[in-house]
């Protein structure tokens, strides 16, 4: 799917900050550096420890960005991101580079979604005032709620069933 909306996609380690900036620059030039590092290290759902091989991607994306002075960048995660010492890295890395940021938080149930899930979307961008982004910040304050017709599920489905599985994670 990937491939037929983009006309070119590099798999790359982005641990590796001097080869994604290297391959990213040579790509030629970038509005816009979105990246959703993985949560397992942040997730209420697993255990919050943060190790460099995973919350340190976080750490990562912000330094390519400011490297690459990519006049926009947005990271999404889940909200627990927000309190752990890889994003303050981060943060402080892309303030450092002279970015603007603004935090949005969206529950997707908000969005159409048939499900509530909590994420956060942090917008940065170069020679901006956080004042100016935070009208933006005002017009997505609604997509944070749960609203009172969110769709299910089983209003999603062309045929529901009357039994759904769920199976429980972080269970061994």
């Amino acid at each position: 799917v990937y491939h037929m909306h983009h006309t070119k996609g590099v798999k790359l380690d982005l641990g590796d900050t001097e080869r994604a900036i290297a391959c990213v620059r040579d790509a030629g030039p970038i509005e816009l550096l979105a990246g959703s590092p993985p949560c397992t290290d942040y997730s209420s759902a697993g255990r919050r420890v943060e190790q460099d091989s995973v919350a340190g991607l976080t750490v990562s994306f912000a330094r390519i960005a400011a490297a690459l002075r990519v006049p926009c960048v947005l990271v999404e995660n889940v909200p627990e991101m927000l309190s752990s010492q890889s994003w303050c890295e981060a943060r402080d890395v892309l303030l450092g580079a002279g970015y603007s940021m603004v935090v949005l938080r969206v529950n997707s149930a908000a969005c159409g979604v048939a499900q509530v899930r909590r994420r956060v979307f942090v917008i940065g961008v170069l020679g901006c005032s956080e004042a100016a982004l935070r009208s933006v910040q005002r017009e997505a304050a609604g997509f944070n709620s749960t609203p009172t017709n969110a769709p299910i599920v089983r209003s999603c489905l062309d045929s529901p069933a009357n039994t759904y599985w769920y199976t429980a994670r972080n269970t061994h």
